[in-house]
């Protein structure tokens, strides 16, 4: 976040850097800082449908759901966000771990991509309330 400094009164925004000399009565107006990045995608040549691949939040999938996910696509994103503990795992964590190392080889392999340049990504979602 960043800080300006609004002057006030509303009907005459000017916003003004923190160190610019006050007039009158100020209030401190926190605004978000957008900056580009590269993203690290699915690459279009190893995935031909997004649709198998992506799945909503894990803290939002059941156990049914989680088993359609992995079914779907080798490489749908569950594998990464949820991923199963498997019998022999030594540690609890051993799931985590796997799923970095899984991470590591779709970006080895290709089916993972770093955008070449940054880029601000426009995301839109919708959604309905409970009992909406």
């Amino acid at each position: 976040m960043r800080s300006v400094v609004r002057d006030t009164p509303p009907e005459c925004p000017r916003f003004r850097s923190p160190d610019e000399p006050s007039v009158g009565l100020s209030v401190e107006v926190h605004v978000p800082v957008v900056r580009p990045f590269r993203a690290l995608r699915y690459s279009p040549e190893a995935v031909t449908d997004l649709a198998s691949v992506v799945a909503p939040p894990y803290d939002v999938i059941g156990p049914d759901e989680h088993l359609r996910l992995l079914a779907r696509d080798p490489r749908n994103a569950v594998r990464l966000d949820l991923p199963t503990a498997e019998p022999g795992d030594a540690d609890p964590d051993e799931r985590y771990r796997r799923a970095a190392r899984l991470l590591a080889a779709w970006r080895g392999d290709g089916t993972l991509r770093r955008d070449s340049r940054p880029a601000v990504y426009v995301v839109a979602d919708s959604y309905r309330l409970p009992g909406g």
